[in-house]
């Protein structure tokens, strides 16, 4: 599939936050959105001008007032353009612009409805569809792979939207929806003979039999991923591999009711190097807060030391989660999401290109009842670049930190990252769960 509008789109988009990042007039940005509206306002078939605003428009904390004009150039270009796939950038949170979203909504429905609709507009449209209805999405990829059955590309982006629908907090039967994404996976690795492309599968694998609840083979899973990652040490997957899959044989110990092997699989997951996903939006803390109501302080201590090492410019919140875990607090510093869509439970990419996603969140860490600021080294939030390369981590979070009862203000939030285990976290051992 072409990601030439997507980058377009990026492009913008990225020039809009780094202007914003180094603290420029934001005068500057509304000057070059009022001259792209200028020549939509000339010629409304100007589809470069408006993939230009949605991008623009893309990051909601710097325009919030634009996010019904973004709405409108969606809906325009599913309407009469739906073969310009912007990948993540394509999207829109409802609660922003709710009329806007929903006239762009069913363009993308009547759109996928269409009896000759290609297999590159049905992925658009399972791109927007998906970012709110994950389930729709994957009805969307069903029929694609139907089309396309020795294309394993379909097979994946079934099994990342039913997740996602799996991770949704009001989703009545997630380990059903998990069990269908495993056999999706194991379908598309039967389709490719790639050892990254495997690699990244079985990756996501460990997510679904995590949500499934499939203890030995996600066990299984995790010791192949680390058998496999060997042949994979140039590839962006190398760090995924060895954080994830040690987090899950650490989940797999400590349902187990073993702390000390949970434990020692949470430091092995401290030692990867790093990779695109984990650098930007953070590490997994949630078998850490498990570890640590289980007396496993000190792995905890040691997990958080190493994720200074690859989360470059969040070293003073991990250094402050440092302190209060040192000091013998009860819980793990955690960041808090009080998500204000539905949408944000779309946690990964909507399938490759220009993947990053715009969230409004709250956050604060659970401590004592005291909240956490941000860290002085909080940027502006910045989009991901568009490649394939980020479709495991690939959301960004716009987020207002509870600074004070009486104050708030806009930052990064690059710890919030929706993992495996962020629907439910698990709070005892053997099984037993708890929901949060």
């Amino acid at each position: 599939m072409s990601t030439e509008w997507a980058r377009v789109c990026h492009e913008a988009a990225m020039s809009a936050g780094a202007d914003a990042e180094a603290g420029a007039d934001p005068g500057a940005g509304a000057e070059v959105a009022a001259a792209l509206e200028a020549r939509v306002a000339s010629d409304p078939n100007d589809v470069e001008a408006r993939v230009k605003l949605v991008g623009c428009y893309f990051l909601a904390s710097l325009w919030p007032d634009k996010q019904g004009v973004r709405g409108e150039h969606l809906a325009w270009l599913a309407r009469n353009r739906p073969d310009v796939g912007l990948g993540g950038y394509g999207t829109l949170i409802a609660e922003l612009a709710p009329e806007q979203h929903a006239v762009a909504l069913a363009a993308w429905r009547d759109v996928a409805l269409g009896p000759d609709v290609d297999l590159a507009t049905l992925h658009n449209a399972a791109s927007f569809i998906g970012f709110e209805h994950p389930e729709e999405a994957a009805e969307l990829y069903r029929r694609a792979s139907a089309r396309e059955p020795a294309a394993y590309e379909w097979r994946k982006r079934r099994a990342q939207r039913l997740l996602a629908a799996a991770r949704r907090d009001d989703a009545e039967r997630p380990e059903v929806l998990a069990a269908e994404a495993v056999e999706e996976l194991r379908t598309a690795l039967a389709l490719t003979d790639v050892d990254w492309i495997a690699l990244g599968l079985r990756i996501d694998l460990l997510e679904a039999l995590q949500l499934a609840e499939r203890w030995d083979e996600l066990a299984e899973t995790a010791r192949r991923v680390l058998a496999d990652n060997e042949t994979c040490r140039r590839t962006f997957q190398y760090g995924n591999a060895i954080h994830d899959a040690h987090l899950a044989l650490g989940w797999c110990a400590y349902v187990g009711g073993d702390f000390a092997g949970g434990a020692a699989c949470l430091r092995r997951a401290g030692k990867t190097p790093g990779s695109p996903q984990l650098d930007s939006f953070g590490p997994d803390f949630e078998l850490a807060r498990a570890l640590l109501a289980a007396g496993e302080r000190e792995a905890v201590l040691d997990y958080i030391e190493d994720c200074k090492r690859f989360w470059k410019g969040e070293e003073a919140w991990l250094m402050r989660c440092y302190e209060l875990v040192a000091a013998g607090g009860d819980e793990a510093p955690r960041l808090t999401v009080e998500r204000q869509s539905r949408a944000s439970q779309a946690a990964k990419s909507n399938g490759g290109a220009a993947g990053a996603t715009t969230f409004f969140v709250s956050i604060h860490v659970a401590s004592a009842g005291r909240p956490l600021e941000a860290s002085s080294s909080s940027r502006s939030p910045m989009p991901v670049l568009p490649c394939e390369s980020f479709t495991k981590k690939s959301s960004m979070l716009v987020a207002t930190v509870r600074a004070s009862p009486s104050e708030s203000r806009s930052t990064t939030a690059r710890g919030a990252s929706f993992a495996p285990v962020s629907r439910r976290a698990r709070s005892e051992p053997s099984g037993r769960w708890r929901n949060t």
